[in-house]
């Protein structure tokens, strides 16, 4: 979400009661990604690209997304819910006691028996202040695109209902809980949901702010084509990738193009025991013959590859995807990886080596 200029009513807002601080709790280390390399001719023979050096996660677009998740409201009853926690830093100081910060983005809790803890609708006093801490006004909207099936729905924020939920490794019942314990964000009715492709919102993405930055009509997935390894380029990984690859055994080697890229993915498997792990080279190189992605792709404590769809295999799940995601924006990449801890990526297929923060409090 772009984030917006503080307006007075804030700045009034943070002399009161101090500065705002993000909590090292929300926040989770960000994804591994294999480096990427700086744009350069394909050579006629292999030799080794320079590795960028600037960290990845430095290179981020302005614009970033929120996710769509399920959650239950303490009452039998399961809406959609778009957590806030990422962006919203709680009020005070590394000085300020718990309970000071506590009451002022939660109610009293004192009363309260350990199932109504669950999940709290905020009444007017504490939905204006979640809203001034992340900058998201009445007149914004909440937008949300299923790039799977072309579908966007769009809420005015006003309409929704500002709630904290509490996390999923909480203990619901233990009565007492802080503020650190809760997820702050906006719960959306199922049945409103009813568009979206999955029902457990795969494959969507949230933005908020005043218009839909989303293109329509312009992702589609990517079916790579098996194609003789020998007619990937040559063009050398650095040094730790060709580390890891000494693990592995080449598998196969596609192909795919769009938007005037062609992609190349080269299949490395290594077994261990009964488990089977893959690698994923992928080679991305433009109309001018220039490198624009040359990165390894491999398991992690942090993340793993998503399975590639092929060309006339029943079993595809369709998971990685490309196009133009945003207007006046260069095609992204999407579905390359599954997650375990921290919050994915979306990368655009360009020189710039620039991405789309994606917002998930994946709290563990």
């Amino acid at each position: 979400m772009t984030r917006k200029v503080l307006n007075f009513k804030f700045l009034i807002f943070f002399a009161i009661i101090g500065a705002f601080i993000l909590n090292s709790c929300r926040h989770n280390d960000k994804p591994r990604r294999a480096k990427t390399h700086r744009s350069t001719k394909v050579p006629s023979k292999a030799i080794p690209l320079k590795t960028n050096k600037d960290d990845f996660y430095s290179r981020g677009d302005s614009i970033s997304f929120f996710e769509l998740n399920k959650t239950e409201t303490g009452k039998g009853d399961t809406v959609g819910f778009v957590s806030l926690s990422d962006i919203n830093p709680l009020p005070g100081s590394l000085n300020t006691p718990q309970d000071s910060v506590d009451r002022l983005v939660l109610p009293d809790l004192k009363n309260k028996k350990p199932e109504e803890t669950r999940y709290l609708v905020l009444t007017s006093k504490y939905r204006k202040r979640l809203l001034m801490a992340t900058g998201i006004s009445e007149a914004d909207s909440l937008f949300v695109y299923d790039y799977s099936n072309d579908t966007l729905l769009s809420f005015p924020i006003s309409s929704l209902e500002a709630v904290a939920s509490l996390s999923i490794y909480e203990d619901a019942t233990v009565a007492k809980h802080t503020a650190l314990d809760y997820q702050f964000g906006f719960q959306i009715n199922k049945v409103l949901l009813a568009g979206l492709r999955s029902s457990y919102f795969g494959k969507t993405f949230v933005y908020i702010g005043v218009s839909s930055p989303f293109a329509r009509r312009q992702m589609h997935p990517i079916i790579w084509e098996k194609i003789d390894p020998k007619k990937v380029p040559a063009i050398e990984l650095n040094a730790e990738n060709k580390r890891v690859l000494k693990e592995y055994k080449f598998n196969n080697a596609y192909d795919f193009e769009s938007d005037g890229f062609h992609y190349y993915l080269q299949e490395y498997l290594k077994t261990d025991n009964a488990y089977t792990a893959k690698s994923f080279r992928i080679l991305i190189i433009n109309t001018e013959n220039e490198v624009i992605y040359n990165y390894l792709d491999y398991e992690t404590e942090v993340s793993s590859p998503a399975p590639i769809s092929v060309l006339n295999d029943s079993q595809n799940t369709l998971e990685q995807w490309t196009g133009h995601l945003l207007k006046n924006r260069p095609p992204v990449l999407v579905g390359f990886d599954y997650i375990s801890f921290g919050c994915d990526v979306v990368p655009f297929v360009d020189k710039s080596n620039k991405y789309i923060s994606l917002n998930c409090d994946n709290r563990h």
